[in-house]
């Protein structure tokens, strides 16, 4: 397949260049998606946040009006390329990355609102432990727990990498039913992007062998986003 060329300066990061697949009439955030490039569109695309903002540097876009003159800073799900080959110089500010800095927490409670033990100074794990998962609309949370006397070993928290595909449940359902290869994304994006880094730290923080137990709780949208499961 022909290349488009992706030249990407990126506030407050350094510049990359990309070889992008991509094909003419395709929509820009979705080739910026699809070569690693975290851009947050939490109306699932569909132009109405706004938060995928881009520059157009240099290089061909169409948009609603026409095509995009250079210096023109355009919303990335509402343009589209116009040809598969070529270059496309873009400017990215930090606000339309998912990887943003958004505070997220890592903290588990027991049923009537007591915190779960951690373990005291200089105590050691009994070598068992066991993974519970907390997976929400906009955070994830990973603890890592002494199977023996429930002990808190480790703790770690991100933001759901589905936060790029739509804000709430309404709109991952909605883009993740629009095609079979956008309801592959959505798991990908939990279960290789969040998930996976998330109990590998966390088991690492711990020390911990593999886990005995893996235990995950989420909504009914996220459990089938996660299982690859049409939620519709």
């Amino acid at each position: 397949m022909p290349q488009l060329v992706l030249n990407l300066a990126f506030e407050g990061g350094p510049p990359r260049s990309i070889r992008a697949e991509a094909e003419a009439g395709q929509p820009l955030l979705e080739v910026l998606r699809e070569n690693g490039v975290p851009m947050d569109a939490r109306c699932g695309g569909r132009g109405l946040c706004e938060r995928c903002r881009v520059t157009l540097v240099a290089g061909e876009l169409v948009g609603e009006a026409g095509p995009v003159p250079p210096g023109s800073e355009i919303t990335s799900c509402l343009c589209k390329t116009v040809a598969a080959t070529g270059t496309l110089s873009l400017a990215i500010p930090k606000r339309s990355l998912t990887t943003e800095k958004t505070e997220v927490v890592a903290d588990f409670r027991l049923p009537g609102g007591g915190a779960l033990p951690s373990l005291s100074e200089g105590a050691t794990a009994s070598g068992s432990c066991a993974v519970a998962i907390d997976i929400g609309t906009t955070t994830v949370a990973v603890l890592v727990a002494d199977t023996a006397s429930g002990a808190v070993l480790a703790r770690q928290s991100a933001l759901n990498a589905q936060v790029a595909f739509g804000e709430d449940v309404l709109t991952r359902i909605q883009y993740a039913s629009a095609s079979p290869e956008n309801l592959a994304r959505a798991k990908a994006s939990i279960a290789g992007e969040t998930l996976t880094p998330l109990i590998g730290k966390a088991l690492a923080e711990a020390g911990a062998p593999p886990p005995s137990q893996v235990v995950l709780a989420g909504n009914t949208t996220m459990l089938h986003l996660l299982c690859g499961e049409e939620p519709k």
